[in-house]
């Protein structure tokens, strides 16, 4: 049995794009009309809609190990504990002239026997995800409350996988 937490360490950071250029008279800032920036608006909709990122990659860590029928069950009163951790998030343009937006993190995992002792830990760095639909505009990103889930549910996914066959593998 393995008890699965999950921490948040470093700051929460969504950039807020934008684009200047000297010479011309043209300015852009993704910032709402309240004043709000990007970050302060995701940060705001996520706690308005109860929208946990933490818990969208623990849903797909534990499908993945359901769907394998690996001999795991997940028990908060395991003395083993697996710790997933997000260490960045970064809600971004899409490189070129796009108003689209992409969301990139990186995972970090361990799984510490009732000791303490690490038994398997592994980093999950950034990947450019493949994942249909991850672009999104911020007018369709903030239109529902589905619409936002996906798009992290796309964002995560790659790199949830990553981190899961390294998990896997060392089952073997």
């Amino acid at each position: 049995m393995i008890q699965m937490v999950h921490s948040y360490r470093g700051e929460q950071r969504f950039i807020r794009p934008q684009v200047a250029r000297t010479g011309v008279s043209y300015y852009h800032s993704a910032t709402g009309s309240d004043g709000l920036g990007v970050r302060e608006l995701a940060l705001q909709f996520m706690e308005e809609h109860d929208i946990s990122l933490n818990e969208i990659v623990q849903k797909q860590f534990v499908e993945k190990v359901t769907a394998d029928k690996l001999n795991i069950k997940f028990d908060s009163d395991s003395e083993n504990k697996l710790v997933i951790t997000l260490n960045v998030v970064v809600l971004g343009m899409v490189h070129g002239f796009s108003d689209e937006f992409n969301s990139r993190f990186n995972i970090a995992a361990q799984l510490f026997d009732r000791s303490g002792n690490i038994m398997w830990s592994y980093n999950a760095i950034p990947i450019s995800p493949v994942a249909p639909g991850y672009s999104i505009k911020l007018k369709e990103l903030f239109s529902s409350k589905d619409s936002m889930l996906n798009f992290f549910s796309a964002a995560s996914e790659p790199i949830v996988q990553k981190l899961y066959d390294d998990f896997k593998k060392e089952l073997d």
